[in-house]
């Protein structure tokens, strides 16, 4: 794993369509396509009083921490603040437009690294 992360990072472009594209794609399809639309979406349909109070907010909360989780433990917080702020994006305007501000986040990243 190490081998092929050093490989990867040494290639700017790899490197930067997979933290810039591929990542942001993959992970707002999981955590708030999977994990946070397609609940809502259930629950709104048995449960019409559930997406009006705090069942938007505990669906987000979940997918925001596994989020956040997987991102590892020294970023928690970071990384759960910024699930929270994808799903209400995503919640508010739609799906795409997490993935842009996911992106957009990370195009930010990978330039001020690459200085």
């Amino acid at each position: 794993n190490e081998f092929l992360l050093e490989k990867l990072t040494s290639n700017w472009l790899a490197y930067g369509t997979l933290i810039v594209l591929i990542s942001p794609v993959v992970e707002e399809y999981i955590n708030r396509y999977i994990l946070f639309l397609l609940p809502l979406k259930i629950l709104r349909k048995s449960i019409p009083y559930f997406q009006r109070n705090w069942g938007v907010f505990f669906i987000a909360m979940i997918s925001s921490l596994i989020f956040a989780v997987f991102h590892g433990e020294q970023f928690l917080w970071p990384y759960l603040a910024m699930g929270l702020i994808y799903c209400w994006v995503s919640y508010q305007s739609n799906f795409w437009g997490s993935i842009l501000l996911h992106i957009s986040n990370n195009l930010l990243f990978f330039v001020l690294n690459m200085i």
